[in-house]
């Protein structure tokens, strides 16, 4: 499969309703999300399985109604050794990575130290 091709796994019908409230009903293929999901999904510490997907607006109806179109999400970072996904702290959530341009100092209990230098000149703090 070629980078950028998209990946089809289903297709939506919008419905809108006479008090013009509005759905998008999604049919997919849970076989065609398994096949791509060793290199797309992820599993939390919690064992639940995690995929992607983007609904996208067709430009036309096809023949069966169909409005949207499902697919995979393929986006990952340049640098996949950067990306949080799938690396967690053990609760099952993903690690939030520190603000490479300054590291917050603290004390004991996580409150942080300002200084002066901490702050814009307008009183904003800086991080």
């Amino acid at each position: 499969m070629a980078d950028g091709e998209k990946i089809y796994v289903g297709n939506g019908k919008e419905h809108v309703f006479p008090d013009g409230g509005r759905q998008v009903k999604i049919r997919l293929s849970l076989q065609d999300m398994e096949a791509h999901f060793e290199k797309y999904g992820w599993t939390t510490d919690a064992g639940k399985m995690y995929i992607n997907l983007i609904l996208s607006e067709r430009r036309e109806v096809d023949q069966y109604g169909n409005t949207h179109n499902l697919t995979i999400d393929t986006w990952k970072p340049q640098n996949a050794s950067q990306s949080t996904q799938g690396a967690s702290n053990g609760n099952g959530y993903q690690k939030r990575e520190q603000s490479p341009s300054k590291p917050l100092s603290g004390s004991a209990n996580g409150v942080p130290d300002f200084e002066d230098d901490d702050f814009a000149p307008d009183g904003v703090p800086v991080f």
